[in-house]
């Protein structure tokens, strides 16, 4: 994996919601939204845990807004990526470029955006879902642009590109090595 980005900074910030999405971000990363409480974020933020409810309603809620600035984060980039890009093909490499590079930089975001869904009886789910749509209609105008044929949907090529996008943590080697494959007997 690349070097990893430092999501909470060397200086807390003054703003305590800011510094809980990032110890949240953080936490949610390494031991999943359920192995982690929110005593131990607001521990790393330095707060009582009962303070958290102050700014967010829930644990679920937490992971919601750190969620929606994951993909907020995500969504700049690879907007920001595909401005100067010209033809279809060029906004199409430029969006996963940017997306890969986020992805694969082992931001504590990025990777709970990938990894973390509230349980799926849970209503807020779906806004989460609206939200990764939303960043997901990104690839959609270049993959329509490229006019690649009627047999082809272009949501099943973009739910490929970002399956294949979203897992790569899972076999990107940084060193250019190829991935172990177990030997089938």
């Amino acid at each position: 994996m690349m070097q990893k980005k430092a999501t909470l900074n060397a200086q807390p910030r003054s703003d305590n919601r800011l510094n809980l999405l990032d110890a949240a971000a953080r936490r949610f990363c390494s031991r999943s939204y359920y192995g982690k409480s929110m005593r131990d974020i607001a521990s790393d933020v330095g707060i009582k845990a009962g303070s958290i409810y102050y700014y967010f309603e829930s644990k679920k809620e937490l992971l919601i807004a750190v969620q929606k600035e994951g993909i907020r984060r995500i969504t700049s980039l690879v907007s920001t990526a595909i401005v100067t890009a010209n033809t279809p093909w060029d906004r199409l490499q430029a969006a996963m470029i940017s997306n890969l590079q986020e992805i694969l930089s082992g931001n504590d975001y990025a990777q709970v955006v990938i990894r973390e869904l509230p349980c799926i009886d849970d209503p807020r789910r779906r806004r989460l879902i609206d939200a990764r749509n939303k960043y997901d209609l990104i690839f959609i105008k270049p993959i329509k642009d490229l006019e690649i044929g009627s047999e082809i949907k272009c949501y099943q090529i973009r739910f490929l590109i970002m399956g294949a996008m979203n897992w790569s943590p899972m076999w990107f080697k940084s060193d250019g090595q190829s991935p172990e494959v177990p030997k089938v007997s």
